[in-house]
């Protein structure tokens, strides 16, 4: 029998049994792989383009590794001609030229990542603290330390081509060198020269 709106007991048993049947047939199918629609490639482009432009852009040697600058810095500052010399080893400016070098090379650090150079130099500069007995704290300049240097006239030993190729016998004494260049000039006791020549320009 049936009743108005009533569905018969045997076909609601026979709907619920097609439509389970339907449901495991297609269980475990998932979607289908292979076939991506152009839709879909063309998000997948556009999103991997958007996250492609939005990383920083830098060149990939924005720094270069100056460690050289820092070790031609220590040898002029150390050198005869400054009045330093390393057999000193109570000198107060020798550890004040050291901790300037040291400062330096630490400046470097993140450019000159994997330098060979660079890790050499930081290296021997620990192992000079210790054989020179300098503490690592202190000032990094002569202005700071409380020993004044004294003046001291350094001669050049530069000849011209002129005067090299001119008389033999004319030899001429340099009071002072000169720089070609900028001529701000900044020593490595932290003073500041300017370099003028009368009837000069800049």
């Amino acid at each position: 029998k049936t009743n108005s709106g009533l569905i018969p007991r045997s076909r609601s048993v026979d709907e619920k049994q097609w439509r389970n049947s339907i449901l495991t047939e297609w269980i475990g199918m998932g979607r289908s792989g292979p076939q991506i629609t152009a839709k879909r490639q063309l998000w997948d482009c556009l999103t991997l383009t958007m996250v492609l432009l939005s990383l920083p852009v830098r060149p990939a040697h924005c720094q270069q590794c100056r460690i050289q600058r820092c070790n031609a810095e220590y040898v002029a500052s150390t050198s005869p001609a400054s009045g330093l010399q390393e057999d000193a080893a109570l000198d107060v400016d020798y550890c004040t030229a050291l901790r300037a070098y040291a400062l330096c090379t630490r400046r470097q650090a993140r450019s000159c990542r994997g330098d060979l150079v660079y890790h050499s130099a930081d290296f021997r500069i620990k192992e000079l603290f210790s054989q020179h007995n300098c503490s690592s704290d202190g000032p990094t300049s002569a202005k700071a330390s409380s020993t004044p240097r004294p003046a001291a006239l350094e001669l050049c030993d530069y000849e011209s081509r002129v005067l090299a190729l001119g008389s033999a016998g004319h030899q001429k004494k340099y009071a002072h060198c000169g720089l070609f260049g900028d001529p701000h000039l900044r020593t490595f006791r932290d003073e500041f020269q300017t370099c003028k020549v009368e009837g000069a320009w800049p």
